[in-house]
């Protein structure tokens, strides 16, 4: 009879053993999901504050030169260090507008061609006039661009404004 309570007990002691094995590998695993998800956020923080989009713009003056009225584009830079290459790819003979700096809580913009007015799909006409954003409502329209985080992480931002790791 000692020796059916020894075993079981064995045997009790073995099951215990491997739950607990079990128990702190789920552990371990939902611990290294969690750090890496952390690690993601982090890695993102900067590039989630910069933002591209197509306004209308009054006539202003920068610097020593006049940007015409009509629309623009516009990369945000709402973080708190400088993005780096940011490139924003143009209609014209495959030619891109590329910016080497934008400095933190900055921004630069950049007048666009008429034809890329209408690939955008912001002018229903070529008059000059501010037809569409008058009658829709939209004060912003956003477009592809990409651009290099104080950490040489090369991002892109789409036209529906997600953001993704371009390499």
């Amino acid at each position: 009879m000692t020796d059916w309570i020894s075993a079981w007990s064995m045997v009790g002691a073995a099951i215990g053993t491997v739950a607990a094995f079990i128990t702190g590998f789920v552990l371990l695993r939902q611990e290294v999901a969690r750090d890496r998800k952390q690690k993601d956020i982090e890695r993102r923080g900067q590039a989630r504050l910069v933002h591209g989009y197509a306004i209308w713009q009054e006539a202003v003056r920068l610097g020593p030169t006049w940007i015409r009225e009509g629309y623009a584009y516009v990369i945000e830079n709402n973080s708190d260090e400088p993005i780096y290459e940011a490139e924003i790819p143009r209609d014209v003979e495959d030619t891109a507008t590329r910016y080497v700096m934008i400095v933190a809580k900055g921004r630069q913009i950049q007048p666009m061609t008429d034809r890329e007015v209408r690939s955008l799909g912001l002018a229903h006409e070529t008059n000059g006039t501010r037809d569409d954003l008058a009658t829709t409502g939209l004060d912003v329209s956003p477009f592809v661009f990409s651009f290099t985080d104080a950490a040489s992480v090369r991002w892109t931002r789409g036209a529906n404004g997600r953001l993704s790791e371009s390499g």
